[in-house]
């Protein structure tokens, strides 16, 4: 009767398996992407500020500035979006599965971010990466 209970004292007195280093080597590389991908930007724009890639002029900087918000803030703002669709999508299909298509998403919108071609095409396609992050 004087005895507590402890509901995790089972999962507390697992050996480590190669189980739980996938669970945290999955857990740990969907962090680094998500940290990487909203930190490396900042590195990017400076180099777009100071050249003329993309449209933007170093010069006038008219261009630029706005540009710059759009591009730094169109992932960060798609994230909210994917994570309350994602997570109603996970609530229904399961975890593992929306993971998938996730990581797919952050993938494909990295690939035609490299690819754009000009300034509205690269915000676009970091709105559809940020949606995967």
């Amino acid at each position: 009767m004087g005895e507590s209970v402890t509901p995790f004292r089972d999962i507390d007195e697992l050996k480590m398996s190669f189980n739980h280093i996938k669970i945290w080597f999955t857990a740990g590389m969907g962090f680094f992407t998500d940290a990487y991908d909203l930190f490396i930007i900042g590195a990017v724009l400076d180099v777009f500020n100071k050249t003329s890639i993309a449209g933007f002029n170093p010069a006038t900087k008219i261009l630029g500035m706005p540009a710059s918000g759009f591009i730094g803030a169109s992932a960060i703002f798609a994230a909210v979006v994917g994570e309350l669709l994602f997570g109603l999508i996970a609530d229904r299909l399961g975890r593992k599965t929306v993971y998938g298509v996730e990581a797919s998403l952050l993938a494909l919108g990295a690939i035609l971010s490299a690819l754009s071609p000009n300034l509205y095409w690269l915000i676009a396609f970091r709105f559809l990466q940020g949606i995967g992050i």
